[in-house]
């Protein structure tokens, strides 16, 4: 059994998301129905991967700090385990906390890991990307695109949440 461990800052924290809260956001999203019909392994285990799966998108930590060079902003204290809060992250109390937008995409990633929620793109770009291909063009209609800093494990609308905390990484080329 998994357990989900979400106290911000903690130091054996295994999520950004709590059981509790989990439940609570998706009893009134359009998944309802199916996230009750997981068991609480299920959903602990899917909670915990998509945190570990948030945290790998800013790269490996440095040393045994929480700290990701990938992430703009440094850990709220030394020893917590997960990357999220940030020094200054804090509710409208003042308090510390998760950024709703990464308590959001840890849900979201979640329900995608379940496979409850699916990618918004309704053509397969991560699985022609692998595939070396690059553009579609049919009866007239095409689309191209470039690579994309978004892992391919991560959704497509959970990176629009993740990637405004993501460093940018510049390649250049040396000639």
């Amino acid at each position: 059994m998994s357990t989900v461990t979400c106290t911000p800052a903690g130091a054996s924290d295994t999520s950004y998301v709590g059981l509790e809260r989990a439940d609570e956001w998706m009893s009134d999203s359009e998944h309802r129905d199916l996230w009750a019909s997981v068991g609480a392994d299920a959903r602990s285990a899917s909670l915990i991967l998509a945190t570990n799966q948030i945290d790998r998108c800013g790269g490996p930590r440095s040393g045994i700090s929480a700290d990701r060079a990938g992430f703009h902003g440094q850990p709220w204290t030394i020893g917590q385990s997960l990357f999220f809060p940030r020094a200054g992250d804090v509710d409208a109390d003042g308090d510390m906390a998760i950024p709703p937008m990464i308590e959001e995409a840890c849900l979201r990633q979640a329900a995608h890991i379940l496979g409850l929620e699916r990618n918004r793109d309704p053509i397969d770009v991560d699985g022609m990307r692998a595939q070396g291909i690059s553009s579609v063009s049919l009866d007239g209609m095409g689309i191209e695109w470039n690579s994309t800093r978004r892992p391919h494990w991560i959704g497509v609308d959970v990176w629009d949440l993740l990637a405004p905390h993501v460093i940018a990484v510049r390649r250049t080329t040396v000639r």
